[in-house]
């Protein structure tokens, strides 16, 4: 009875007006026999209806009057809904010939799997069917999920294998590019440097730019020096690129925005050029003309030309529009002289009234010029009948006197007295040479006289008395013959040119001593020099005519080697000492552009310097001889301190209030008179000594130990400690207390001195022979920073920032003989090096500041044409925009 109600056909108690349903017999597994004997029972007892397939309430009423049915559907209503709706769905799978899709599935299987389990007893065998194939299904989908699960885990376990092969491979290719990339631009990097450095003679600007960009591609130590280096020199432009023709002649306007230059043929002419903006000049004409010799006039006004081949005449030219020139007159030919017999040499009176032409016998003719339209010949200086004259200055007029010289012979200079120029006047004759004169020239006060020849020989030559002129220096130098000679207007300097490649400037303050200051090598022979009116640049004509830059030429004035220097504690100031006898001051607050401020003659020879603060002393040991000087208003002696038995060298404090001489200990409060405090006890000797900068402490070593001093109490020094060492021979302190000390040969040795001495790390170097006169090593005020002068002509610079590891970050090459003594600005910016050549050289570490003015500077800039040429296949990245 129970399977019976359970199937949910009976109608709600509660709704009696509802149809009577009918269900069929196959929803009640009338089959099964003890259904059918419990339906015949039910039938018998006219509860139920039976016909044919299906079975019915026998009446509404049923449900009312039999209690315990109506208390049997009351319990079991969700179950009854719940059966109902499984018996719904086995129908339908069962119409639509078990169709899988209408089976249970996930959460409604669960929902009714615990009930059917329960109530097994009231499930149709139709219904049992429907769970089991749906508990078949879910179990399929169940594995089948799994399989899939399981195949997507190791699928996903494959894409990350490949993902994690394929990211190592592109990380691998990657760093394999990079490496090769980094590769590639080191080797392209050094091999630009190195065409920067063959470009450097005739092309500074692009060489410059170059030497910028390699190191922006590869910042190695070489590029890191060739930049400083380059970035450090005298500034050069050039005027125009190499055609391969060669200027003969150039000049500048006596005010100098003109500068004028010419070739013997029209593929140079003559052109002008505005100079005002000297890092940009701008062309501003050109002739086809073929000039040897160019001239301008005392106004600027005129320019006198005196042109080769077939024309070869002098003429004279308007420039007061230098745009569009023009010719006023021509000096044509004179007393039947054949066609081009005055093109050779013009030049012009310091008045501007006349005029000097040489032909090509050194025929010297005067014109009077005062009209420069209608010149007229004034007098004729005959020549020795030399033919073809090569292109030279023959000619040259004194800028303070009525005084011409002329080479008038073949190995001779003659002095005219030009007082009258119609009658011209010989005066004394400069002779030695031994071979032809080509180049003569006068200085700016007038009183020497330069003289070259093809016996590759300058001669010097006192014209005060121009009756007699005085043999003086003969400078030598040049290995091939002498093209040109110029004495600078404002300074006593003289260039000279050379078939060598060479330009030599020298210092003629001494005309009995002349001292090289510096060659400036070109690509080419140079042909012809000129200083512009103020004296800061020099032309040189080679291949591309060069400015050159001279405002730092002024830190290479000692005859003789510069044995030691420092700068004052502002930084504005250096002092030097050479072994010419001089101590000389420079202001250096443009590290660009040096100014000399004093030389005074000591009289000896200088070994060491050292700087006070405030500028207020020096002391200097002279060949044994040590002497205290004030250097303000000017440089004087003030004091000098004895002998005694302080052998060694000097060391001064940095506050300037003691001076160790040696192991004597000397109190300087009152500058005039030095006071002996103490000798170093148990010290014989000393070969080098160096004070920290807090004044404090200081090293000293024999040679054979270092000792540290704490010299707090100046009259009771304390020796803290004592160390050994070998063929000592410099030392330096740094703010943080590190102790560099040239040591046994070869080797720069760093030691902590705080506490026990510790050597923390040794430089390879070459020192052997260096001492500590200059001092040959320095470090910046951070102690971040080492330099060292090494065994020939170059400084190395460390980073010691860690100073177990330190590295080498440039080398300093430039100087032409050892350096002796290296030092530091104050604001650890600029080293000043200085040494055997005679020459002090500022360099600038700041790489950015370096940069700036390389691009401040350099013209004409790189394009990208030139980027490709120089940097194939590198992403373009002009290094001035």
């Amino acid at each position: 009875m129970r399977a019976c109600c359970s199937s949910g056909w009976w109608s709600s108690a509660k709704a009696p007006r509802t149809p009577k349903r009918t269900l069929s017999l196959t929803e009640l597994d009338a089959d099964d026999t003890e259904t059918a004997l419990v339906l015949e029972r039910f039938a018998d007892a006219r509860l139920l209806t039976l016909d044919r397939d299906v079975a019915q309430i026998a009446h509404e009423a049923l449900i009312r009057v039999w209690p315990r049915l109506a208390g049997w559907l009351a319990e079991d209503r969700d179950t009854l809904r719940l059966h109902r709706q499984l018996t719904d769905a086995a129908n339908t799978w069962e119409s639509l010939h078990r169709d899988e899709g209408v089976l249970y599935r996930g959460a409604r299987l669960a929902g009714i799997q615990d009930w059917a389990v329960a109530h097994e007893d009231v499930l149709t065998s139709r219904e049992k069917e429907f769970l089991a194939a749906s508990r078949s299904l879910a179990t399929r989908e169940q594995n089948q999920a799994r399989r899939t699960a399981r195949r997507l885990r190791r699928l996903v376990a494959l894409l990350t294998v490949l993902l994690l092969l394929a990211a190592t491979t592109t990380v691998v290719a990657v760093q394999a590019n990079n490496a090769a990339t980094k590769q590639r631009n080191a080797a392209l990097a050094q091999k630009v440097i190195r065409e920067a450095a063959e470009l450097r003679a005739s092309n500074p600007a692009l060489a410059a730019q170059l030497t910028l960009a390699a190191y922006r591609l590869d910042p190695t130590p070489a590029a890191r020096s060739r930049l400083i280096d380059i970035g450090s020199a005298p500034h050069v432009t050039r005027l125009r690129p190499d055609t391969g023709s060669r200027v003969f002649s150039i000049a500048f306007s006596p005010v100098g925005d003109l500068f004028a230059m010419g070739g013997w043929d029209t593929k140079v002419g003559l052109q002008l050029w505005d100079v005002r903006d000297r890092l940009r000049p701008r062309h501003l004409a050109t002739l086809r003309r073929s000039p040897k010799s160019v001239a301008f006039s005392p106004d600027g006004r005129l320019l006198a030309v005196a042109e080769a081949g077939d024309r070869g005449n002098a003429g004279l030219w308007d420039v007061s529009d230098p745009v569009r020139p023009r010719e006023i007159a021509v000096l044509g030919n004179v007393r039947g002289e054949p066609e081009g017999a005055l093109g050779t040499s013009v030049v012009f009176a310091p008045d501007g009234k006349t005029l000097a032409t040489v032909d090509i016998n050194r025929t010297v003719r005067l014109w009077d010029v005062t009209n420069p339209r209608t010149p007229s010949l004034l007098a004729t200086l005959p020549g020795d009948g030399t033919e073809n004259t090569p292109p030279g200055r023959w000619v040259a007029f004194s800028p303070r006197q009525p005084i011409l010289a002329t080479l008038s012979s073949g190995t001779t200079a003659q002095l005219w007295d030009i007082a009258d120029p119609r009658q011209p006047r010989k005066l004394g004759v400069m002779a030695g040479h031994g071979g032809p004169t080509r180049h003569v020239a006068f200085s700016a006060d007038g009183a020497t006289v330069a003289t070259a020849a093809e016996d590759l020989a300058v001669r010097l030559w006192n014209v005060s008395d121009p009756l007699a002129p005085r043999p003086q220096a003969v400078i030598t130098g040049h290995t091939n013959p002498i093209t040109s000679v110029a004495f600078s207007p404002t300074a006593p300097l003289l260039v000279t040119g050379s078939t060598d490649r060479t330009a030599r400037l020298w210092d003629v303050s001494d005309s009995n001593a002349p001292n090289q200051l510096r060659a400036i090598h070109h690509k080419d022979n140079v042909s012809s020099l000129a200083f512009s009116p103020d004296g800061a640049v020099l032309a040189a004509s080679s291949d591309g005519e060069m400015l050159h830059d001279l405002s730092s030429l002024t830190l290479a004035s000692h005859s003789n080697p510069v044995a030691a220097f420092a700068f004052s504690p502002d930084g504005k100031t250096l002092i030097s000492g050479g072994r010419d006898q001089t101590l000389r001051t420079w202001d250096v607050t443009d590290r660009l552009a040096p100014k000399p401020t004093a030389v005074v003659r000591t009289g000896q020879e200088m070994f060491s310097l050292e700087a006070g603060p405030d500028h207020q002393v020096v002391a200097t040991d002279l060949a044994g001889r040590t002497t205290v000087w004030q250097l303000k208003p000017q440089p004087r002696e003030i004091a000098e301190i004895p002998a005694g038995e302080g052998i060694g060298p000097l060391s001064l404090s940095p506050d300037g209030r003691l001076l160790v001489k040696g192991t004597e200990v000397w109190d300087l409060s009152d500058l005039a008179s030095p006071r002996r405090l103490t000798q170093l006890d148990g010290e014989q000797w000393a070969v080098a000594a160096a004070f920290k900068p807090d004044s404090r402490l200081m090293a000293i070593s024999n040679g054979a130990a270092t000792s540290l001093w704490d010299l707090t109490e100046g009259e009771r020094p304390k020796r803290t400690t004592a160390f050994r060492t070998l063929e000592l021979s410099a030392l330096a302190f740094s703010a943080t207390g590190l102790l560099a000390r040239i040591g046994d040969k070869n080797a720069v040795e760093l030691w902590r001195t705080d506490g026990t001495p510790e050597r923390l790390a040794t430089i390879s170097v070459p020192t052997a022979g260096l001492s500590d006169n200059g001092p040959p090593l320095a470090f910046s005020p951070d102690s971040r920073v080492l330099v060292v002068a090494s065994d020939n002509s170059v400084a190395r610079v460390f980073d010691v920032s860690d100073p177990r590891a330190p590295v080498e970050i440039a080398t300093l090459e430039g100087h032409e003989a050892q350096v002796r003594a290296v030092a530091f600005s104050p604001a650890g910016d600029v080293v000043a090096t200085a040494g055997d050549d005679r020459t002090i050289r500022l360099w600038d570490l700041n790489i950015e500041r370096v940069a700036e003015r390389i691009c401040g500077t350099a013209y004409p800039r790189m394009d990208a044409m030139d980027w490709v040429t120089y940097f194939p296949e590198v992403d373009r990245n002009l290094p001035c925009r």
